[in-house]
């Protein structure tokens, strides 16, 4: 009667090693799936924030090349006045000389 007592707390304190093993592991693999899910997260937060830069970025560049075309326009414009400006003087210096004539 002893003995399977005995083989009893035996098996017992067997089971809650075991358990307390099982248990070990199972928290191992909760951490684990955390670090993971907490990686994912990190690295779609720096995607998005990449993304968002990346964008910025290209707004930057678009403004830019308009302010370009604007001052390229404008210094396209004022070459033009000057050429009709020449133009116009020249054409009334031909009729000043051929008034003179």
């Amino acid at each position: 009667m002893e003995e399977k007592r005995q083989k009893g707390e035996e098996a017992y304190k067997e089971y809650l090693k075991e358990k307390d093993e099982v248990q070990k592991i199972v928290d191992k693999i909760i951490q684990e799936d955390i670090r993971l899910m907490e990686d994912d997260r990190r690295k779609k937060g720096q995607a998005f924030k990449d993304m968002i830069e990346t964008l910025e970025e290209k707004r930057q560049r678009l403004i830019d090349e308009k302010m370009r075309e604007k001052a390229e326009n404008r210094k396209y414009l004022e070459f033009m006045q000057m050429k009709e400006q020449q133009a116009e003087q020249h054409r009334a210096k031909k009729a000043e000389l051929e008034a003179m004539k």
